[in-house]
């Protein structure tokens, strides 16, 4: 990700202090780590979902739910991790998570900061789309009734989910569900934490005289 490159070259003619820098950039290489395992889980997830579509059977089915869940928990761990980085960058406490951005984000910079709204709506869909299908269909599960199913359209072209259901399930299942009942576009939401990750940075880098680490003087 050149982006995020650019903004280490950035921070380090800033001349950061070397301890600040150093920790700045092993974090921030998670990012890019993190992200390549998301693209490599899409890349997985699709080859998975091309067997499925031509097999149905139910070996193909499980390595496409695999990647599926793959691709989740690692996309959740990203979050976290650019939630962490974040708030070391700003307050030298490293303590935010994904959740954190979601709800506090706009609180916290809005009386410095002239526009949130950027980085604000795209913590509220990922929070939406990814971290709270992580944990409520696939980590912190708390209805034993749950189980899952493959749903995919007639020709290879149309998008495999994985779609949750409910064994005996009760008028008040479709609420509890709601938006969290498909798995996401894979490749669409790839394409979202890019942005996420290139709008964190414009950010950073635009009020890197608010920052813990960056000297002021300069």
């Amino acid at each position: 990700m050149d982006i995020l490159q650019k903004f280490l070259d950035t921070m380090r003619d800033r001349r950061i202090e070397t301890t600040d820098y150093r920790t700045l950039e092993i974090s921030m290489r998670h990012w890019y780590r993190y992200f390549a395992f998301l693209k490599i889980a899409a890349a997985r997830f699709d080859q998975a979902a091309t067997r499925y579509a031509s097999q149905r059977s139910a070996d193909a089915g499980i390595k496409a739910h695999l990647e599926v869940d793959t691709f989740y928990l690692f996309a959740s761990i990203l979050l976290d991790r650019v939630a962490m980085v974040f708030s070391y960058y700003f307050w030298r406490k490293p303590n935010w998570e994904h959740w954190q951005m979601h709800l506090r984000f706009s609180t916290a910079f809005s009386s410095w900061a002239d526009d949130c709204s950027g980085v604000q709506t795209l913590a509220d869909e990922l929070q939406d789309a990814i971290a709270d299908y992580r944990n409520f269909l696939v980590v912190h599960v708390k209805d034993p009734r749950l189980d899952f199913t493959i749903l995919s359209g007639v020709s290879a072209t149309d998008a495999l989910r994985v779609a949750p259901l409910l064994f005996e399930p009760r008028a008040d299942d479709f609420v509890k569900l709601h938006k969290r009942s498909l798995s996401g576009d894979l490749p669409v939401l790839v394409q979202k934490l890019r942005q996420y990750l290139a709008a964190v940075i414009s950010f950073m880098e635009a009020h890197a005289e608010n920052s813990k680490i960056v000297r002021r003087s300069l």
